[in-house]
């Protein structure tokens, strides 16, 4: 259990919070939970796998009309019928994201193409669409919080290309895009595809 605030101290109600658990085989994962904020910001977890670790965070689209983001926070969970108490969420300053999707071979983006937004540890998204110049952008991303933010965008006949910065140097199958950690905002972020 434990309660979501902003930077002032007061209490956020109404934001849905994840929860998963921090590793995931499969021999014990048991799926992601959510549960909103009650009137006095606080929320509550249930019948969670005792002795184990566990991801917590806000979601972005909750906070983003509010310019804020939190980071997440691991959260050990203690025997049985024990409970992990006073766990604080504390929101800051969010950042945003702006960039384009470009094709190499000079083509428009197709139309409808959706860009998603991840926080690797937490499976907290948010999705958006393309226009027609593949032009994107997110707010309420998390500012430099030790989360892992990935950017994912499928196009038929494309694969990402190495153009793209920050990938360069890639070995491998990309499948996303990082997204540089940091506190400032993302204003020109060029992702490139080629044929493939």
């Amino acid at each position: 259990r434990g309660v979501l605030l902003d930077a002032g101290g007061r209490p956020l109600p109404g934001v849905v919070l994840h929860l998963n658990q921090k590793n995931r085989d499969m021999e014990s994962f048991l799926g992601p939970q959510t549960i909103g904020t009650d009137a006095d910001g606080k929320f509550l977890f249930t019948n969670l796998a005792p002795n184990d670790e566990y991801v917590v965070c806000a979601a972005m689209t909750d906070l983003a009309t509010r310019s804020v983001a939190a980071p997440t926070v691991t959260v050990r969970v203690p025997g049985d019928s024990k409970s992990a108490n006073d766990v604080k969420l504390l929101v800051s300053r969010a950042r945003s994201i702006r960039g384009r999707l470009r094709l190499t071979d000079g083509k428009p983006v197709p139309r409808g193409t959706r860009v998603m937004l991840g926080r690797e540890g937490s499976w907290d998204v948010q999705f958006t669409e393309a226009d027609r110049e593949g032009r994107f952008a997110f707010k309420g991303v998390p500012a430099n919080g030790g989360d892992a933010l990935s950017l994912y965008a499928t196009i038929r006949g494309y694969k990402y290309s190495r153009k793209t910065p920050g990938l360069e140097k890639v070995e491998y199958r990309i499948h996303s895009v990082p997204i540089p950690p940091g506190e400032s905002d993302i204003t020109d972020l060029d992702v490139f595809f080629e044929q493939g």
